[in-house]
């Protein structure tokens, strides 16, 4: 591309974002040729009163844009613009010169958005805004319940605000289902709001029966101050909402996010961030915008778990990073924001913990065995029979079975957990291989409905929601509502629903409330962990059943628990058989969810297909109650537990007396089969990049440290401590506060000092010998000293010493 035709590129960018150049009527930009140091074309974009807004360095094609940051700056200090922004006609980058580094944008912003950002370039701190239970309250219309913030929600906006007061501008939030996200999300979109911070929220949602269940949320949370819409339904007018709730897909499509400018949102809050922006497509909406991001999920994808960058394949790792959640969110310790997972919401009494009822029949007992179902199938061609194996994973793919079917409903309709107030199966969903399984299961409940219940129901016991069926959507959300086919029949007036079971593929999984579920049912099995969780999470959440039959006799029961019925040895096997140290497998496709198999062809019975006619009654049957998992525990959960519980161990932290303390913790507890938890496992799953001692595993477990700090963070906090008691001259603060750092997270670095020949720092990046040299003797005494008596040097290195 010639010079000529990357200005052409400029020219045009410019004019589909709505700059109006110099050949226009009442133009908005301004040339200016050869100001500095005869270069290219640069550009000076107008606000109101021709006042400079922008200036923009056009680079030549074949130069980095970036490349003109320096020369860009100068210029806008001369023209008193705050905004520069750096092309070469391919590649753009905006930068807001006194907030922080050139972004990458991939449209023009345009002059409105540009001139909305200056408006607001002075907010207040967000840590000005006072947060507590009632900061929804008091957004919420009158006559609306007045919603109170949880103790735990207010911890998750205030970790947010500290996040951002130490400069951070992206965030994650690990929230077990059933935590009221939403409801944390308007709180945050209101702090940015109140404190000037944003002016323009957009909310996305990776699915269409989510977008509107947002906005009334929004609604209810936040009407008295802010106007949310929905993008698909306000196209002409969606910038004058405050909150703009879409689906990522309403925006990829035709790439109609590039119509909007870059800096159009503020902050944008990703719901179910997992999967909402993990394909290619999804991903470019999400970078496209440049304000504030948050994402919101329960199951956070961890692609870099297992990883050596350095040893894999570049395409692979490019694709791991544009898929990992915490990479994405800018935690790179494999540390969220701020993490509350089932446990802690069980604990505090928030959530509930299910009772497990794990039944197998004759069949899925050998099909869960390691040895497999062993079956002979004869060849329709030849005549011939073959001795064939199958596992879980060919249920309802290779391996059919009616009777297994009926067994599984079955043990369903005579112990699924009752509604308190009518006495009738509580609502359930079915969660099932494929959409004729769904089909299948479907058709069987309903005969068996019918043959239990007399008169109660017209074949709408049980629904198939699933991808291929009409209204699908809309039912999912009468069945929440409690009106799908109408109200029940066992009770007069009761607002419950007469359709008691949903039974799907994968479509009621993550985001779908509806908090008076009862009964769910693995008729399949599951392999994938956030799949799991997020099924298991449709029934943690509370309910309180209601019924007033007048006269002041009103009947009130709450929800205490409910019932999994685990056809397929699922939670089993994510306690006992899944291996969470091994890499995440790559989704196959750009835009495929490792967990979302809803549009996935049905199976056809096919060759080496076995289709079985004998019975097959349930052989097993076991109930847990209270089940806990090790996949809702937080990291090493159960290793702080065991120290915790130690009276030898409490008793010698209590008494700081760490040796003992710490032998007791490494001769008890450490690298046990069942836990296999030591400070460098716990180091490694975190990210820390450092060595972790075992009497830091200990402050944590006895609450002396929230969390373990990374390399970069102790560095950090080294060089201010050391600045802080040394009492250096100002003009060698900073060279000796990076000599510091190089000194005792560098061996190499430690050696070289100590030898006396620095000219051997020539070639290390993190000291020269001219920085080191520069610093007089005393300085260079101290660095050395207060590194060597006052920091745990081993601490620093990445791989333990030898």
């Amino acid at each position: 591309m010639t010079e000529a035709e990357a200005r052409v590129r400029i020219d045009a960018a410019l004019k589909s974002a709505g700059w109006r150049l110099p050949d226009a009527a009442n133009p908005n930009v301004r040339m200016e040729r050869g100001t500095i140091g005869g270069g290219f074309a640069d550009y000076v974009l107008l606000g109101d009163n021709n006042y400079p807004l922008v200036v923009l360095e056009a680079k030549n094609p074949g130069k980095h844009p970036l490349e003109g940051k320096e020369q860009a700056r100068r210029y806008a200090e001369e023209q008193n613009a705050p905004f520069v922004i750096l092309s070469n006609g391919m590649q753009h980058y905006f930068w807001d010169v006194a907030a922080g580094e050139p972004e990458t944008v991939q449209s023009m912003p345009s002059p409105q958005s540009v001139a909305r950002r200056k408006e607001r370039r002075a907010p207040s701190p967000i840590t000005s805004a006072s947060v507590n239970e009632d900061y929804i309250a008091d957004s919420q219309k009158e006559g609306r319940a007045k919603r109170k913030l949880r103790d735990y929600q207010i911890n998750a906006v205030r970790a947010v605000q500290q996040a951002a007061a130490n400069g951070k501008n992206r965030f994650l939030l690990e929230m077990a289902t059933g935590t009221g996200k939403t409801m944390i999300a308007a709180a945050l979109i209101k702090m940015f709001m109140r404190t000037g911070n944003a002016a323009r929220v957009l909310f996305l949602v990776d699915r269409l029966e989510l977008e509107e269940q947002a906005r009334k949320n929004f609604d209810d949370y936040l009407a008295a101050d802010y106007r949310a819409v929905v993008f698909k339904q306000s196209r002409s007018d969606w910038n004058k909402a405050h909150i703009v709730v879409s689906t990522v897909q309403s925006l990829a499509v035709g790439k109609r996010f590039l119509g909007i400018s870059p800096l159009d949102f503020d902050l944008l809050i990703v719901d179910e961030a997992h999967r909402c922006i993990a394909g290619k497509n999804s991903r470019a909406v999400f970078e496209h915008f440049l304000g504030r991001k948050i994402g919101l999920t329960a199951t956070p994808h961890d692609f870099m778990k297992g990883v050596d960058a350095a040893k894999e394949n570049s395409k692979a790792v490019e694709a791991r990073l544009m898929r990992d959640t915490y990479d994405t969110f800018d935690c790179k310790a494999h540390t969220p924001t701020f993490r509350y997972n089932l446990e802690d919401g069980a604990e505090s009494g928030h959530l509930l913990r299910p009772n497990v009822l794990d039944a197998r029949t004759e069949i899925t007992t050998d099909l869960l065995s390691e040895q497999g179902f062993d079956i002979a199938v004869r060849d329709e061609q030849t005549g011939e029979e073959k001795e064939m194996t199958f596992h879980r994973a060919d249920f309802e793919r290779k391996l059919f079975s009616e009777k297994t079917n009926k067994s599984f409903c079955r043990a369903f309709m005579d112990r699924a957990l009752r509604d308190p107030v009518s006495g009738e199966i509580g609502k359930t969903i079915v969660y099932c291989v494929s959409q004729r399984h769904a089909a299948k299961i479907t058709a069987i409940l309903n005969k068996m409905a019918r043959e239990r219940f007399a008169g109660k129901y017209d074949s709408d016991f049980a629904v198939q929601i699933t991808s291929n069926q009409a209204e699908a959507q809309e039912n999912s959300r009468r069945f929440a509502n409690n009106n799908l086919n109408g109200t029940t029949r066992f009770l007069d007036d009761y607002a419950s629903s007469r359709t008691r079971v949903c039974v799907t593929v994968e479509m009621m999984t993550t985001g779908y409330d509806c908090p008076d579920l009862l009964n769910l049912c693995f008729a399949r099995p599951v392999f994938s962990p956030s799949l799991f969780v997020q099924i298991k999470g449709r029934g943690t959440r509370k309910h309180a059943f209601s019924f007033d039959r007048g006269k002041g006799d009103k009947l009130e029961q709450d929800k205490d628990k409910f019932l999994i019925f685990d056809f397929f040895a699922v939670c089993e096997y994510f306690e006992k058989d899944f291996n969470y140290d091994d890499k995440l497998p790559l989704p196959s496709g750009e835009d495929d969810n490792d967990d979302n198999a809803e549009d996935k062809p049905p199976p056809e019975e096919r060759e080496g297909a076995a289709v079985l006619t004998r019975p097959d009654p349930i052989k097993t049957i076991t109930e847990t109650e209270g089940a806990t998992f090790h996949i809702d525990e937080p990291p090493f959960k159960r290793f702080v537990d065991q120290l915790r519980g130690s009276d030898s161990v409490r008793n010698a932290a209590e008494d700081e007396n760490w040796a003992v303390a710490v032998a007791q913790a490494r001769e008890k507890y450490e690298d046990k089969p069942d836990d296999y938890a030591t400070p460098e496992k716990i180091a490694r799953d975190n990210k820390l990049g450092r060595q972790l001692q075992t009497r830091e595993v200990l402050e944590y477990a006895f609450g002396l440290i929230n969390k373990f700090k990374t390399r970069p963070e102790l560095l950090e906090e080294e060089a201010l401590h050391f600045a802080a008691v040394s009492k250096l001259p100002p003009e060698e603060t900073r060279i000796a506060a990076d000599a510091l750092k190089a000194y005792i997270s560098n061996r190499k670095v430690r050696e070289i000092i100590n030898s006396g020949k620095i000219g051997k720092l020539m070639g290390e990046s993190s000291l020269s010998p001219d920085d080191w040299n520069s610093l007089s003797k005393e300085t260079r005494e101290a660095v050395v000293h207060y590194a060597n008596s006052q920091t745990a040097l081993e601490v620093f290195d990445k791989k333990p010493a030898g």
